[in-house]
């Protein structure tokens, strides 16, 4: 049975990467496009914030149209992808940033550091719960984890495997 599961774990590892891979294209596309368009209009700064916020969208609409695809079974699998996008991000754009465009450290930083405009942290956070937005979004989830209920539940709506309230029927108050 655990090789089984190591096998499942692997393939939405898997899947993660391929769909990184396309938000990443998606990304450099966004990229592209706000430099050409964007840029002229409203100056660079300026339009790198509103890049975050238009790439954030980019990110949870192909985790979102991905999501069953992905096959994670449970919040720490989902939490463990949207994990592996951070990594793989922050190395794409730090590499892409320093080899290809040859931006300095400090440049890099900046995009990073609210106190002089940069909002990548923001964006940072936003490919981090990626799949666990996407997973509700969607309605996602393997019932012994991410159970379903209509009782108030934690800020995505999901419950503790084990959490008895999840999987007890509520009565009514007995009349008088």
């Amino acid at each position: 049975m655990a090789r089984c599961e190591d096998l499942s774990v692997r393939s939405t590892f898997v899947r993660g990467v391929a769909i990184w891979v396309l938000i990443a294209l998606a990304e450099t596309v966004q990229g592209v496009l706000r430099v050409l368009m964007l840029q002229p209009v409203v100056g660079e700064l300026r339009s790198r914030q509103i890049a975050v916020f238009t790439g954030s969208i980019v990110i949870v609409a192909i985790a979102t149209a991905s999501s069953r695809w992905l096959g994670a079974r449970g919040r720490r699998e989902l939490m463990a992808v949207g994990l592996l996008w951070l990594g793989l991000m922050l190395a794409f754009e730090i590499l892409l940033g320093r080899l290809v465009a040859g931006f300095s450290w400090e440049r890099i930083a900046a995009d990073y550091d609210p106190r002089r405009g940069g909002l990548l942290l923001f964006g940072m956070a936003v490919i981090a719960v990626a799949p666990l937005v996407a997973a509700r979004i969607r309605g996602v989830a393997a019932p012994d984890e991410l159970p379903r209920r209509a009782a108030p539940t934690g800020s995505l709506g999901w419950t503790e495997p084990g959490d008895r309230r999840a999987s007890t029927p509520r009565r009514p108050p007995r009349a008088p």
